[in-house]
């Protein structure tokens, strides 16, 4: 394992190499429609200048995704994460839209990390390559090495030949035109996503997963359960799509 020294360095280039926004921000094709995203990846795919950078991606075991802060919040965790938790859910769940974040993602990935400026922060699970309780558990794991400090957990950094770890470096792409007219439709794809989507934040404290278990209930079949009461409650039948 990389120590923490090592891996600030590598973040900082990263930033470094991407002060401007992509021209052509090629994740974006990422939140098509599944049917969609395939065929224009056969276009960007036709390029075999373009198939070395999916492959990097792709090969990945996890992305990270180094977000701008929201403009219309303070540029701090506190305030954005007690006066505005929508803005910190919706830049997990979309990013916000093109002209914030919703550029800055890799969809594809089975599990993207979120980082915001502003410190908020939150991840990503696409959902086919593993289930949800796995990423929880991993999220509390990091979420508690975090909260005790325990930075001691990456290794040691006179234990690592710095010539193993690879340096960042920049992917390249050719954007054909059909490529550019790809990302401009899913540009304004998930831009008009984003506008119909609405999204409140309720934070629940009256009991949790520990009291279900109590009573010999699954925590997660207990939720789905109360989404589906709650609906017939509000429309009078159950949702047929469950």
């Amino acid at each position: 394992m990389a120590p923490a020294s090592h891996i600030m360095r590598q973040l900082e280039t990263v930033l470094s190499d991407a002060r401007e926004p992509a021209q052509f921000p090629v994740g974006i094709l990422t939140s098509e429609h599944r049917d969609t995203w395939t065929h224009m990846r056969e276009r960007l795919a036709s390029d075999p200048f373009n198939r070395t950078a999916l492959r990097d991606i792709e090969t990945a075991i996890l992305s990270v995704c180094l977000d701008k802060a929201h403009p219309q919040v303070p540029n701090s965790l506190p305030a954005v994460r007690d006066s505005h938790p929508e803005i910190l859910t919706k830049r997990a769940l979309h990013g916000n839209g093109t002209q914030h974040n919703s550029c800055n993602r890799w969809f594809d990935s089975a599990v993207q990390i979120v980082i915001g400026e502003d410190g908020g922060c939150g991840s990503i699970l696409e959902h086919s390559a593993g289930d949800g309780p796995a990423a929880i558990a991993s999220n509390i794991f990091v979420m508690d090495l975090l909260i005790r400090k325990k930075y001691d957990v990456f290794a040691d950094e006179s234990a690592v030949d710095p010539s193993v770890l690879k340096p960042a470096k920049m992917l390249q792409w050719r954007i054909s035109p059909s490529t550019a007219a790809d990302i401009q439709t899913a540009s304004h794809d998930m831009d008009k996503l984003v506008e119909d989507t609405d999204l409140a934040c309720l934070m629940f404290s009256d009991f949790g997963k520990d009291f279900c278990k109590t009573v010999k209930l699954s925590p997660d079949a207990f939720v789905q359960v109360a989404i589906q009461l709650a609906f017939y409650k509000h429309y009078g039948h159950p949702d047929g799509h469950v």
